[in-house]
């Protein structure tokens, strides 16, 4: 191909790599530069300079046409030579004696004859290789950035999580904290109420007297010593009665109040600066106000102090349900309306059940619960049933969990269902840190991971926070089944519970395997005397003959026996053994519930543990 055929058509410049970079129009299939063409587009009904064919809608910018890479192979092939300014000769050669470039003439017969002299070309392949040795320095250099960048965006997202979480963490403590503060407070003006009502209300001596003396000075005609009221003194009782009097005791502990809230505001406001260590003491709270009762003589003292029963009335979405022993509050209720709240009643209930599945409690809904709590008080009974819940829902349901456990000290029931739910770690941490951790005379605990996204570090918390909270625990649920977890996490949750009376344990689709479930028996299951009940899922595991026949070997004698081995590896040898030697000796036992679905086991031992159940039904 000719020297002109690498020149653009309208500068009649030499094609480049750098700012005349040959670019097509496809239109006709003639070449121009780029620097050419980025003045022909701008035009507006843009043409081929060559046969005037106008360019198609779709190229907008100069850098949008298609590159012509024939001609830019040809610029790469032949380098734009320079010429020799003495003879006007192309310089092709490189001298190595002076280090510069000649031409050929210079080489031959010129100043450097009998130089170091080599031609362009074959310098080139050498250079080519230097070129690649950079380019792929320059790649490694990519490729190490690229790197660097994952890893600052990953530890960026991991700071930021654990700073939610701090965060959420916090928040929990300090809702918790403010429940117990907004129960004292609440508390603490109910006493004085009563202690009010004692003195000068509807139900003290005082009004009773007077309403005597009332009606006698009614039906004064018909009395019989007239004269005696006749010539009785009531002065000292209506000065003392007097409003103008009672005004000034009233604005007497109106001051008293003011001042009283004043120290504890300050208070509270003084521990707000160092939110962490939020241990703010409602001590002021506690002391007596000194209010001045009217001076008289009372003819009964009341023991103890009445306070009147009151009902509070609050409007919300929430469903709420009187049950024969529960109360039941259902976030399902799409239209807000009013609820009378009796607190008499609401403190004879021993149980609350709160169902929120697949509900995002607004801040209202919390609101009202803290309204309610902070009036309740204590409910030693919980049942929270929170299924199926989206990830955005761990916030607001930590909120609610310390509304409604603020208390745990008292607790003695607490069952937690968070079946299929996206909730994190830092649910289950909060819960043996905050609440399990305090609530050692817990006799019922259930809490359901069936399917949640719970984590080995978790799981791990959950032990090291719990290890002596279920000793006195008779109903023990625990269901952990297909949790991706280790079981290297999973056996420090074998504590001993050695009050249990119903037990469950759910590990099935774990990873759990001999090792684990020899760790469960010599942890657990030993450390029991005597059970009502054991229930215990084992299916889809790697479990098999050796661990689960020292677990039937193992087994207190129970009432009720319900076991799930499905799926498993285990074979008749261990099927026979706890039929001919352990159940026998299993004196009370009158539920039996053997699954072996898809085991090993042949139908004649399938059918026997059937007929044991069988036996045991009629």
């Amino acid at each position: 191909m000719k020297f002109q055929s690498l020149l653009c058509s309208v500068c009649l410049q030499r094609y480049d790599l750098d700012e005349r970079i040959p670019k097509s129009l496809p239109q006709c299939g003639h070449t121009v530069c780029i620097k050419c063409l980025s003045v022909i587009v701008q035009d507006h009904e843009p043409r081929c300079p060559l046969d005037k064919r106008k360019f198609s809608s779709e190229y907008k910018t100069a850098e949008a046409f298609p590159t012509n890479f024939t001609v830019r192979g040809l610029i790469e092939e032949n380098p734009q030579w320079e010429v020799c300014q003495l003879h006007g000769e192309r310089i092709k050669l490189i001298c190595y004696t002076d280090r510069c470039k000649v031409c050929a003439y210079c080489a031959l017969n010129g100043a450097h004859r009998e130089h170091d002299v080599k031609h362009i070309i074959d310098v080139k392949p050498e250079i080519d290789e230097r070129r690649k040795k950079l380019e792929k320095a320059l790649d490694n250099l990519d490729l190490y950035y690229k790197n660097m960048d994952n890893l600052l965006e990953e530890k960026r997202g991991a700071t930021l999580k654990n700073l939610d979480d701090r965060f959420k963490e916090l928040m929990f403590i300090v809702r918790m904290k403010k429940m117990e503060l907004a129960t004292e407070i609440n508390t603490y003006f109910d006493q004085e109420k009563g202690r009010l009502n004692y003195n000068i209300g509807r139900d003290c001596p005082l009004r009773t007297s007077l309403a005597g003396r009332i009606a006698v000075y009614r039906d004064f005609a018909r009395s019989e010593d007239p004269f005696k009221i006749i010539e009785e003194d009531i002065s000292s009782i209506i000065a003392s009665l007097d409003y103008d009097a009672l005004k000034v005791g009233l604005t007497e502990a109106a001051e008293n109040v003011t001042q009283m809230m004043n120290r504890f505001d300050e208070g509270l406001a003084a521990k707000v600066q160092a939110v962490t260590e939020l241990t703010i003491s409602t001590e002021d709270l506690k002391t007596k106000l000194d209010i001045r009762y009217p001076d008289i003589k009372q003819e009964e003292v009341l023991e103890g102090i009445k306070i009147p029963s009151q009902n509070f009335k609050v409007n919300s979405s929430l469903k709420m349900n009187n049950g024969p022993n529960y109360f039941e509050i259902i976030a399902r209720s799409k239209e807000a309306k009013v609820h009378t709240i009796n607190l008499e009643e609401w403190k004879r209930i021993p149980e609350v059940r709160l169902d929120c599945s697949k509900i995002l409690f607004t801040e209202e809904d919390l609101k009202v619960m803290e309204s309610i709590w902070g009036k309740i008080g204590e409910i030693p009974n919980v049942k929270i049933v929170a299924q199926r819940m989206d990830a955005n829902c761990e916030t607001p349901l930590l909120h609610l969990l310390a509304v409604i456990l603020w208390k745990p000290e008292l607790l003695q029931k607490l069952e937690i269902d968070f079946y299929g739910s996206k909730i994190g770690d830092l649910c289950v941490k909060l819960l043996a840190e905050r609440i399990l951790n305090r609530a050692p005379g817990i006799k019922v605990f259930s809490l359901n991971l069936w399917n949640t996204n719970v984590t080995c570090k978790a799981l791990q918390f959950f032990s090291e926070h719990t290890s002596t909270c279920f000793k006195s625990t008779e109903d023990f649920t625990l269901n952990l089944s297909e949790l991706a977890t280790s079981e290297a996490s999973l056996v420090p949750l074998f504590a001993k519970l050695p009050s249990v009376k119903h037990f469950a344990l759910g590990l099935g689709g774990t990873k759990i395997t001999d090792k684990g479930l020899l760790a469960f028996v010599e942890s657990t299951l030993r450390s029991i005397e005597k059970l009502d009940s054991f229930e215990m899922s084992l299916w889809k595991t790697s479990v098999t003959d050796e661990s689960v026949t020292e677990l039937f070997n193992s087994m207190p004698d129970t009432m009720s026996l319900r076991l799930s081995l499905t799926g498993t590896k285990i074979t008749n040898r261990c099927i026979s053994s706890f039929i001919e030697n352990k159940v026998p000796k299993m004196k009370g036992l009158k539920i039996f519930e053997v699954t072996v679905t898809d085991t090993l086991i042949t139908e004649e031992f399938k059918t026997k543990l059937d007929d044991i159940r069988k036996k045991l039904s009629e």
